[in-house]
């Protein structure tokens, strides 16, 4: 604590910044190039105000809901929605500070800090891949719809009893909704539902539903969701590597037919229009627009295009003979 006080005494970074846990002092800006982010484009170097978690949170929950309303807006106008969240956040940042230099600081030092934080927080995670484009946005509106309407159903189930569910009630509501996940996920999710929401005792547990969906002062979404917010990532990743896997080519090159047959082998629940859409991204079309089946694309092309959007598996996996 003495050393923290004199070091700002004497205008010297903190010990912890000085020693790099919280990034370098000043940080190089990417340039203007079109391949950087929009609230990246700046040049020459830049302090770097080395964000807290604490901090970072409470600006990825101010940014969430603001871009979410500025979303809507649009789609409700025009049915697209023609604002990145990485140009809404470049916005904010011109309508609060009036120097680029203030401007480019912070942008550059929200950066940094999801780089710091984002392997061990899904949630800070998923923000910095949408903020930098490297994903759609769709993937976190599509979680926080089915965490929405899970949240909805085990309302609905508690509202008869003091808004708390018998562990056994919890476990089939569980199992009914997420029905593609593994009993180890579904063992996990159990785990962290006693340990934040019991409300009853070890031999009889009672979860009480709100809090499993809890937010603090940051909006930080409860360890329940932390929880599935990680799982959802994992999944993704082990479903398209099943359906890479069932391709079955040597070759660098995938056409839509057997992109096709990898999805239905893989997937055997996925509806025609699921099916339309998983193939219209991968081949940058619209459903409705899907070329011929003989069309070939660069197979990693295919996958990293797939990764970016909000894809995932329809129903279990088909058995193993």
């Amino acid at each position: 604590m003495m050393t923290a006080l004199l070091a700002k005494v004497k205008g010297e970074p903190l010990p912890d910044v000085a020693q790099g846990k919280y990034g370098p002092e000043m940080i190089e800006c990417m340039g203007t190039g079109k391949t950087v982010p929009e609230h990246l484009r700046f040049t020459g170097s830049v302090r770097n105000r080395h964000l807290r978690q604490k901090e970072l949170l409470a600006l990825v929950h101010e940014l969430w809901v603001g871009y979410s309303e500025e979303r809507s807006k649009n789609l409700a106008k025009k049915k697209t929605n023609s604002v990145t969240l990485s140009s809404f956040f470049l916005s904010l940042l011109e309508k609060r500070y009036a120097l680029p230099m203030l401007i480019s600081e912070w942008a550059y030092s929200v950066h940094n800090a999801c780089q710091r934080y984002s392997g061990d927080d899904a949630h800070i995670g998923l923000f910095h891949t949408v903020l930098d484009g490297q994903i759609d946005d769709s993937i976190y509106f599509s979680q926080l719809e089915k965490f929405q309407e899970f949240s909805t159903l085990l309302t609905e189930k508690a509202k008869e009893s003091e808004n708390a569910l018998p562990m056994e009630q919890f476990m089939e509501a569980l199992q009914g909704f997420f029905t593609v996940k593994s009993s180890a996920a579904l063992e996990l999710l159990c785990e962290a539902a006693l340990e934040q929401a019991n409300k009853g005792t070890e031999e009889e547990p009672l979860i009480e539903v709100a809090k499993l969906f809890a937010e603090d002062e940051t909006g930080y979404n409860s360890e329940f969701i932390f929880l599935l917010r990680q799982q959802e990532r994992q999944e993704k990743v082990e479903y398209l590597s099943e359906v890479e896997n069932a391709l079955q080519s040597t070759s660098s090159e995938t056409n839509l037919g057997q992109l096709r047959k990898a999805l239905q082998t893989v997937d055997p629940e996925k509806s025609e229009s699921d099916l339309e859409i998983a193939l219209g991204y991968a081949f940058a079309v619209q459903p409705d627009k899907l070329p011929e089946d003989t069309t070939v694309l660069q197979t990693q092309q295919i996958f990293e295009r797939l990764q970016t959007k909000a894809i995932q598996r329809s129903g279990p996996p088909p058995a193993t003979t």
